[in-house]
């Protein structure tokens, strides 16, 4: 599977993504974008529950809690740590 063929739920705790693109309707979208959370943006995944119903991302200097189901329709590459 290629990193750009990810969802934000699929990538490891503590590993950085940059966000490529959603698969959600107009009301989520304007949700992610009060977030922070918008195509090209750096993040990184802190941690799932245990059954990962939910997963914290940290963005910027800010944490977000989305749920599963959120978290599957954003579509990221795995970021270079070097970069």
């Amino acid at each position: 599977r290629r990193s750009s063929d990810l969802t934000l739920n699929e990538i490891r705790d503590g590993e950085r993504a940059v966000i490529e693109n959603f698969e959600i309707d107009d009301d989520l979208r304007q949700r992610f974008f009060s977030f922070g959370l918008n195509p090209g943006k750096k993040i990184k995944k802190l941690k799932s529950t245990l059954k990962g119903s939910t997963i914290e991302i940290q963005i910027d200097r800010s944490c977000v809690i989305l749920r599963k189901n959120e978290a599957e329709k954003i579509r990221v590459s795995r970021a270079n740590e070097n970069a």
